[in-house]
């Protein structure tokens, strides 16, 4: 069993006035020292603003535009930088009005509300001046915090100890949340500059090799879909068409996207691929049974949000079994 003593007057003094036990975990209290023993600064003492997006009602989805000022959401943030891949944009006049959620060329996006609270990435060149949705924060710099200042704190705010700190702030029950004053007290670490510029330098390698990932990625499906065919293949949404109900009952499925005839077009070609094709069931094992976490050991939890569309596994959280959803119940391995 882990715990903390804590003197009430230490509660009565906090800023945010809690005294929930996880706010008080043995392994954030730790942090915490360590971090004040190197004389840190907080968010703000840095002179950044910390910033909300804008409500949901004040940017309705059909103002979403595959051209303009592009509009970061939740879903495009990863640790360190924005995927682009599903990013949308608004206008320019929608920008303006919501002039004070904006951001620029490094700054940082902070996933603020659900289950994926912490990610930080930050604006590079390729999106340049961008907004934010409600769901995310926006940290501005000031003009003198130098680049290379930046992806310090960005290695660190994505580090075990900047993710202790944040997911501490974390308020609320039914719908966890981070609040701007939250993030605004997140302490960094004071260093050398060499340490910083070391970092920095670490930092621009792991982008470039992510945008060379990205790059190689779409080599690798352009080779298959050309090789399958299907390369210029463009998929036809009929809004109606005409299936027998035998079909249904040997699907088991009466919902109209199913039946798509895009799906079956896909289907037929894979199908007549000239050197044959096997069903998924007959390569891969299904892990189907049920795993029992272990109260005491420590496990890495992956969750929905951390999949990306690719198939990549960019990110976990670790806690104890007994920590964990119920809903952990699956183990895998490397290679899975």
């Amino acid at each position: 069993m882990e715990y903390s003593i804590v003197n009430f007057k230490q509660l009565k003094e906090g800023v945010s006035f809690r005294f929930d036990a996880e706010f008080f975990h043995p392994r954030a209290l730790l942090f915490e020292k360590r971090i004040n023993g190197l004389h840190g600064k907080t968010i703000k003492e840095y002179g950044c603003t910390v910033v909300s997006g804008p409500f949901g009602s004040s940017l309705t989805s059909d103002a979403y535009l595959k051209t303009g000022i592009p509009f970061v959401r939740i879903s495009d943030l990863r640790d360190f930088v924005i995927d682009t891949n599903e990013l949308t944009y608004i206008s320019s006049a929608n920008h303006t009005r919501l002039s004070s959620s904006k951001l620029k060329i490094g700054d940082f996006v902070l996933s603020k509300v659900g289950n994926t609270i912490g990610i930080v990435s930050i604006v590079t060149p390729d999106i340049g001046e961008c907004n934010i949705s409600e769901n995310n924060l926006g940290i501005r710099f000031p003009q003198e915090c130098s680049i290379e200042e930046r992806k310090f704190i960005l290695a660190f705010l994505n580090s075990e100890a900047g993710q202790i700190q944040i997911l501490r702030a974390i308020s609320g029950n039914a719908q966890p949340k981070l609040n701007v004053s939250d993030a605004e007290l997140i302490r960094v670490p004071t260093v050398t500059p060499t340490l910083i510029k070391a970092i920095s330098d670490i930092m621009d390698q792991a982008i470039v090799l992510i945008g060379n990932s990205k790059q190689y990625y779409s080599q690798a499906e352009g080779t298959l879909l050309s090789e399958l065919g299907l390369l210029n293949w463009k998929p036809k949404h009929r809004i109606s068409f005409v299936k027998n109900f035998s079909d249904t009952q040997t699907s088991e499925r009466i919902d109209a996207e199913y039946f798509q005839p895009k799906y079956d077009e896909v289907v037929e070609r894979i199908k007549q691929y000239k050197k044959g094709y096997k069903l998924l069931g007959e390569i891969i094992r299904v892990k189907d049974k049920n795993f029992q976490p272990k109260d005491d050991v420590a496990y890495r939890y992956i969750e929905l949000a951390n999949i990306s569309a690719n198939g990549n596994i960019n990110g976990f959280f670790e806690a104890h079994g007994k920590e964990l959803p119920t809903r952990a119940r699956r183990k895998v391995n490397a290679g899975d």
